[in-house]
This record gives structure tokens, sequence and C-alpha cells, in this order.
């Protein structure tokens, strides 16, 4: 008899990797920021959230990187949104698990 494995290690380590993402309190104020006010650039984000620049540039990677926000060029800026699939799926993951 095969037995199953209860946990898979890989599928938790991806969780942890989002969850340490967008668990971070600067990025949770861009994400919500950006949510509500889509196609924003870095200026507006610092403005709002009163981070430097290059800390909300830093975090901005990270979360472009963990595909939670993607950007278009205009001109010289770079317009932010929020991937809102990808949000509703680990806010229903989380939901689920907090049953």
């Amino acid at each position: 008899m095969k037995k199953t494995q209860l946990i898979n290690t890989d599928q938790i380590n991806k969780a942890q990797h989002i969850l340490r993402t967008i668990c971070q309190h600067e990025r949770k104020a861009i994400l919500e920021f950006i949510s509500l006010n889509p196609k924003c650039s870095v200026k507006k984000i610092t403005d709002a959230t009163g981070l430097l620049p290059s800390l909300t540039s830093t975090h901005l990677c990270r979360l472009r990187k963990a595909n939670f926000v993607s950007f278009e060029k205009s001109g010289t800026n770079s317009l932010y949104t929020v991937n809102a699939d990808l949000l509703a799926k680990v806010n229903e993951a989380i939901e689920k698990i907090c049953e």
C-alpha cells in the first residue's frame, strides 16, 4: 500500500514566499493604494504612502517579481496596476484556510 504524503513542502514553500511578499506592511499599503488607483506612478505611490522613492521602487520590484503588480511605460513614467485575479485567489485560499 502506497502512503500519501500529507505535507507538500514545495507548495508550502511557494505559499510562504507569496505570503511573505504581501504581508509586509509597506507592501500591503502599496497594494491597497494601487488597487484603488490603477495605473499610478511611483511618485503618486510615494506621496500616498510616505515611503522614499527608492524604497517604493524596491517594494514594487518584489511585487512585480511575484506577479502581484504589473506596469506599463508612459513616457518616462511606469504606471502600476494590481493583478486583481491573483489577489482574489490568494484571498480565497486564505479564507478557506481560516474557516
